[in-house]
């Protein structure tokens, strides 16, 4: 049943058509690139997501209830601790798979303008191999009705073959903020949720 399925030439179109829309994703959009950071080669992976929501809204709303959203299933990973996004706060994510570890991150910059919020994420404790982290989390005004949400983030691990067997393992981790943000922020526009 196994070999059938995966022969079967509709599900074989169909996965080849996510795959291929995946790598056109990729290479289109530069998603992976090793760069200089701090003097050292690190991998970098670019995510960047649309939401029909204006910038106003989802800059409010980038709260602690979002970060919920984003983490994986409560078998997994948990939020422990979540200060908010100025700098000096800690994130701490209580991972439970594939063995228990603690995730700490501090943000260590934040900008902020009319059309434009960001701020940056580094690692202080670090699971799976991670030695560097740095997350850089945009916000950016399109147009009155939609906003890009940009995550760029630079990390590395033990040595260079660990960097490259943890960035598809990592962009696959992060990609379905794409369909996320979009969810999230079409729940709360609903709502008229536009925090104060």
């Amino acid at each position: 049943m196994v070999f059938y399925f995966l022969i079967n030439t509709q599900k074989r179109g169909w996965i080849a058509d996510n795959v291929g829309f995946l790598l056109k994703n990729v290479f289109e959009q530069r998603h992976i690139m090793p760069v200089c950071y701090q003097n050292k080669v690190v991998m970098r992976i670019v995510i960047r997501s649309e939401v029909a929501a204006p910038f106003h809204l989802v800059q409010k709303n980038f709260d602690m209830e979002l970060f919920g959203a984003l983490l994986p299933p409560s078998f997994v990973a948990s939020l422990a601790r979540y200060d908010g996004s100025a700098p000096g706060d800690e994130v701490h994510v209580l991972f439970r798979f594939p063995w228990r570890s603690l995730w700490i991150s501090r943000i260590t910059q934040q900008e902020q303008s009319s059309h434009l919020f960001c701020f940056i994420d580094e690692g202080i404790r670090l699971p799976f191999g991670l030695r560097k982290w740095k997350h850089q989390h945009s916000v950016i005004k399109i147009d009155d009705s939609e906003t890009e949400i940009v995550d760029d983030i630079h990390f590395s691990t033990l040595n260079k073959l660990m960097d490259y067997l943890a960035w598809p393992m990592l962009f696959l981790a992060f990609y379905p903020r794409k369909w996320q943000y979009k969810s999230f922020f079409k729940k709360q526009k609903g709502n008229g949720k536009s925090k104060s």
